[in-house]
């Protein structure tokens, strides 16, 4: 083989290794490293059995100690705050990708780990009644891997004049 074919064949085949790193060197970061951490999340779901829980049949499933909860009287401009306790009384483990509010008065936060088949966890709600005079419902909804995809929580708040 002759110098001029040999160092095509090399630049050929460095041209298909450096394309992928230079891609992945210019990739956002942050990005790659949430993929990662959902390829894990999905990984530690899957464990039951070698097979896809979901594919087998078997999912998590929420056991909240109240679905509801009703702060009563506030006053306008309170923020206010109730923790949702629940347990994971399923056959695989939990995964809340999002929970979400309509209004930005409401505001929930969740585990990112996923709560093993047993395991306990909370999902905290903060309400911030600025301006929202009168009856309040506010409504979380929680999107996880469980057999219903959808799980909604209540808050309710009477918001009275702050004078």
């Amino acid at each position: 083989m002759n110098t001029y074919k040999y160092l095509n064949k090399i630049i050929s085949k460095s041209f298909f290794l450096i394309i992928p790193i230079f891609f992945i060197g210019c990739s956002n970061v942050k990005d790659l490293e949430m993929r990662v951490a959902k390829l894990e999340t999905e990984v530690a779901s899957l464990k039951k059995g070698g097979i896809s829980s979901q594919v087998a049949g078997v999912f998590p499933k929420f056991d909240f100690v109240q679905e509801e909860y009703d702060f009563g009287e506030i006053k306008d401009g309170a923020i206010v705050g109730h923790t949702f306790r629940f347990k994971n009384v399923g056959e695989a483990p939990l995964i809340i990708s999002k929970a979400t509010a309509a209004c930005g008065c409401t505001v929930p936060s969740w585990p990112k780990e996923p709560v093993p088949v047993g395991g306990e966890a909370e999902i905290q709600v903060q309400f911030d009644s600025s301006n929202k005079p009168g009856i309040q419902n506010k409504v979380v909804t929680i999107t996880a891997n469980t057999e219903q995809k959808i799980k909604k929580l209540l808050i309710k708040a009477q918001v009275v004049s702050a004078n």
